[in-house]
């Protein structure tokens, strides 16, 4: 049996005996001549009957890539990718739907809940070969990327988080070493005080630590942990978001907000973070008594169809021009003259999120005069691909 040479050209430089694929197919006939096909091709073959007994497969097996049908008994195709999908071990491998329907929107519905491709039946044995060559070409790329991404991130953090966990870190055992020492002879006033600056000291430790936590998740997820189907109200958020935060800075009367309602196709955890930052941002920098403008609401675009605007204003410091360019994980500016910017995270993930809902993040500022930051969420549902884009 032979290949045409750019077939042959094309798998020279695979490893096959290293790479293990699970097929899903309920049609026997089908799934032995693909098993077939790839066995000849020296992979590692896994097989599933229903999309039952595939999950449980890719559970224990963690194959390099998934074949599926989408049409079977017990558990369909998009019930398999779903919670292959929420599976942190089988979240990012990379899945190819067998379908044999041809409506653009069925192949689309598979597209948005995080498949990477779709061959329509009946295909080729080439036809198989290239997309899975493909996609694993993309996923070592991807991988790389991440790597890359990750080892800058180690030395970034290497070179800054030490310096700002001991920050607030000094503060509150300053504040222990003096009730220690002089607790017995100090004021109930005094004692208060250093109650208030060692809660002060463990928020601010807290919150970098989360934020943290929270940059480090979004790198290492990527698009690939893109959670469609999760879903949240937009005025909510913000509405609660905007009054605790007025009230925690003492500013109840400069909070201006009007938030229009709309569902969000966004993970309620992500969506909270992105209005605390933005509007924790706002009044961090700004004096008190100067407003602080919180506007939710839809906009309409004819090219890019529905979107939830967000837009946070403040009359505050501002960023210099230069600054605007070089927003950041551990980023800070002026920091001898703004000491409690903290590690300069905040906007950093929101640009991070931005990029992975497929969202907009603009800032208009003017040094020492005030900043409008906005981010515009699509209404519709997000794709985890965004480059895709079906024939027909």
């Amino acid at each position: 049996m032979t290949f045409p040479h750019d077939t042959e050209a094309l798998y020279d430089d695979c490893d096959r005996g290293m790479t293990k694929i699970l097929i899903i197919e309920d049609e026997m006939e089908l799934r032995e001549s693909v098993v077939d096909w790839l066995l000849f091709e020296d992979f590692i073959v896994l097989q599933a009957e229903n999309g039952r007994i595939g999950i449980e497969l890719a559970v224990r097996e963690l194959p390099d890539i998934i074949l599926s049908d989408v049409m079977m008994p017990e558990v369909d195709g998009y019930e398999v990718l779903q919670a292959l999908r929420a599976h942190r071990e089988t979240a990012v491998i990379p899945f190819i739907f067998l379908t044999a329907l041809a409506d653009r929107r069925e192949v689309r519905q598979g597209m948005v809940m995080g498949a990477d491709d779709y061959l329509t039946k009946p295909f080729s044995r080439d036809e198989l070969l290239n997309a899975i060559q493909s996609r694993l070409d993309r996923h070592s790329v991807n991988q790389q990327q991440t790597e890359a991404a990750l080892s800058e991130l180690r030395r970034t953090i290497l070179r800054t988080l030490p310096h700002e966990l001991r920050t607030p870190l000094t503060g509150i055992l300053g504040l222990g070493e003096i009730l220690a020492d002089t607790s017995e002879g100090l004021p109930v006033e005094e004692l208060r005080e250093i109650g208030e600056l060692t809660l002060e000291s463990g928020n601010r430790l807290l919150r970098l630590i989360e934020n943290y936590q929270c940059f480090v998740e979004i790198e290492l997820r990527g698009s690939d942990f893109l959670q469609v189907g999760k879903e949240v109200e937009a005025a909510e958020t913000v509405h609660e978001v905007s009054r605790n935060l007025c009230y925690q800075y003492e500013r109840a009367a400069d909070l201006r907000l009007n938030a229009e309602d709309a569902t969000l196709f966004m993970d309620e955890f992500d969506w909270n973070k992105v209005v605390y930052e933005l509007v924790d941002n706002a009044f961090k920098f700004s004096a008190r008594g100067t407003p602080v403008r919180v506007h939710g609401w839809i906009v309409e675009e004819d090219s890019q169809g529905p979107q939830y605007q967000l837009s946070v204003k403040d009359q505050g410091w501002g960023f210099e021009p230069e600054h605007l360019t070089q927003i950041d994980g551990y980023v800070q500016f002026d920091r001898p003259k703004r000491e409690q910017q903290g590690s300069g995270l905040g906007l950093a993930i929101v640009t991070r999120l931005a990029r992975l809902y497929q969202a907009t993040f603009h800032i208009e500022s003017t040094a020492k005069s005030g900043t409008t930051i906005t981010f515009t969420l699509p209404l519709e549902k997000p794709s985890a691909d965004p480059d895709f884009a079906p024939e027909g």
